[in-house]
């Protein structure tokens, strides 16, 4: 018990450490979105404004209300370290307002600046996947979707864009993409985005692709399936011109389950293939059960990369076929369960992509702070209102008068 109370004390000690700079970094990149307000009547700062929604989320208050709650009950911590004229807070339906009337475009551009400000050295895979937000509903009555390139090794959001559907993801993928620096980054993706322009345009930049095969292309689904079926079967057998066939094989147990996923790689499955930059096909074989059964459930898919085999082998492979869930394990999951973002009710598809880029600056402070388990993170700091409010002054650079008890 003791070491472990020493492990979460150097743990929090190491998040007060950072949060000044963090805080910091959202000051500067938030002061680039421009005022959408009248001069008139104005009584907060912009750049404040929305550093307190910001502040208000990370303390765990996930909507304009709870936010409006949050900062009211705080408002003497605020107030010693803010400059707020005639002692006045936030309501919630000047948060809600705000969000209503922010540029998305130039926020998102703020959570790009976040990141670069954050994170030292990118990673070097970006998955990019599409999530609706199914509590929000444009002027047709569709939820609102959005279309996230997430850099998989890092933890944060590189960029977003809105979508007018799931099905608009691949005339917007082009779009996310072109605005992000792919120079030597491997791009994943499901079969959605399996285009030939959009492999040429990803190689222009000099990064690589690996994309999922499926009913999309079907000439590659079949020319795959057939393939790998002779040359794991009869293939393997010939003694004279054998297949290039490679393979990897891993066994993870853990949570109630066992599984079992084998990749197998082969450049000869191309022969015959017009696909732009295509170096290798591969087909992934997955096995699992839960410990407490014996009926093995299986899953199988087929893809193409553009990494030649020189340069990717089958076990690396097989880990940036993994990366894709990463997203849905690591974003969308936190979306939707830590920031509870799908119960958000608005008719205001504003506000939900607002909410969303707001979820992703957090996500993305929480990652950089250190904090693997960002709900108990959130609980934390929501305890500790004053470090934090004496960390967001050091972050702006003002003056801290002693905090009241």
């Amino acid at each position: 018990m003791a070491q472990y109370t020493t492990v979460r004390e150097a743990q929090e000690q190491r998040l007060l450490q950072r949060l000044p700079q963090a805080l910091q970094a959202m000051g500067r990149c938030l002061a680039q979105v421009p005022d959408p307000r009248h001069r008139r009547g104005v009584r907060y700062p912009w750049p404040i404004l929305l550093l307190l929604i910001l502040l208000a989320k990370l303390a765990g208050a996930d909507h304009p209300l709870a936010m409006g709650d949050w900062l009211f009950a705080h408002r003497d911590l605020l107030w010693a370290v803010l400059p707020f004229p005639k002692r006045r807070i936030p309501h919630a339906d000047t948060l809600r307002r705000a969000l209503q009337r922010v540029d998305g475009a130039a926020l998102e551009r703020a959570l790009h600046c976040l990141s670069r400000a954050l994170v030292v050295e990118p990673g070097s895979v970006v998955v990019v996947d599409g999530k609706s937000l199914r509590g929000t509903r444009s002027s047709k009555g569709k939820a609102l979707h959005l279309l996230t390139a997430y850099d998989a090794e890092r933890g944060v959001v590189w960029g977003t864009v809105r979508v007018a559907a799931k099905e608009n993801e691949i005339v917007q993928a082009p779009t996310l993409l072109r605005n992000l620096d792919l120079q030597g980054r491997t791009v994943v993706a499901d079969a959605m985005h399996t285009q030939r322009a959009l492999s040429q345009q990803i190689r222009r930049q000099g990064g690589h692709y690996v994309w999922f095969v499926k009913g999309n292309q079907p000439g590659l689904y079949d020319r795959f399936r057939t393939y790998f079926a002779w040359a794991t079967t009869w293939g393997r057998k010939l003694v004279e011109d054998p297949p290039d066939l490679r393979w990897h094989q891993e066994v993870d147990k853990g949570h109630g389950r066992i599984e079992i996923r084998t990749i197998w790689v082969s450049t000869t499955a191309l022969e015959g293939v017009d696909w732009p930059h295509a170096q290798q096909a591969f087909w992934v074989q997955r096995r699992w059960r839960r410990l407490e059964e014996t009926t093995w459930h299986e899953d199988q898919r087929y893809g193409i990369t553009s990494h030649p085999p020189e340069a990717m082998g089958a076990a690396r492979l097989g880990r940036l076929v993994r990366m894709l869930w990463r997203i849905e394990n690591s974003l969308h999951y936190r979306r939707d369960v830590t920031f509870q973002e799908d119960r958000l009710q608005t008719k205001w598809a504003q506000v939900g992509q607002a909410m969303a880029v707001l979820h992703h600056a957090v996500i993305a402070v929480l990652q950089v702070l250190g904090c693997r388990n960002h709900a108990r993170a959130r609980r934390w700091l929501g305890g500790h209102v004053a470090l934090m409010a004496q960390a967001l002054g050091r972050g702006l650079g003002l003056a801290i008068p002693p905090l009241p008890p």
